[in-house]
């Protein structure tokens, strides 16, 4: 969906005027941005909007922090390393949302999830049986997951103009 969106955007012309409020891309987009359009600015349809709304929900969803689906993968892989990796992620996102308040004095759309993220820390259940080793298909999902998430994530939800 995202791919047609981005195909099927209209090339806006360019002028120093502002456009307003601006949806910022997942890094995937980018790339398709310039395959497509070039470093044109474009406006973008319905199809792109609801693939970009997918895009923010799923990278919120696999942030490798408490139980979210992210947090889950990650404890399947490395249950010791989960509590580290959670609060890394954690202080990562706070590095973001205090560059973008403060260096580029621009409110940041995630401001509210690092409190969210803040409240659900490091906690994760403990496995029933946390001896067996994962097989390769459901190794192969993690890593599909964690590449999913990168090119899914938004470091920039809302751009203002």
């Amino acid at each position: 969906m995202l791919i047609a969106g981005v195909a099927n955007a209209t090339v806006l012309p360019v002028t120093n005027e502002p456009h307003g409020v601006a949806l910022g891309p997942p890094l995937s987009s980018v790339f398709f941005e310039h395959l497509f359009h070039g470093s044109a600015p474009i406006q973008v349809g319905s199809v792109y909007g609801a693939a970009w709304v997918g895009m923010l929900v799923t990278s919120m969803n696999l942030f490798p922090v408490g139980q979210l689906d992210g947090g889950h993968a990650l404890f399947a892989l490395f249950p010791r390393a989960h509590r580290i990796v959670s609060w890394g992620t954690i202080a990562a996102l706070a590095l973001l949302v205090a560059v973008q308040s403060v260096v580029l004095r621009t409110p940041s759309a995630y401001t509210l999830w690092l409190v969210i993220l803040l409240m659900l820390r490091d906690r994760h259940p403990r496995l029933v049986d946390e001896s067996e080793r994962l097989g390769p298909g459901r190794l192969a999902l993690a890593i599909a997951l964690a590449l999913i998430f990168v090119l899914s994530f938004i470091p920039s939800p809302l751009l203002l103009d």
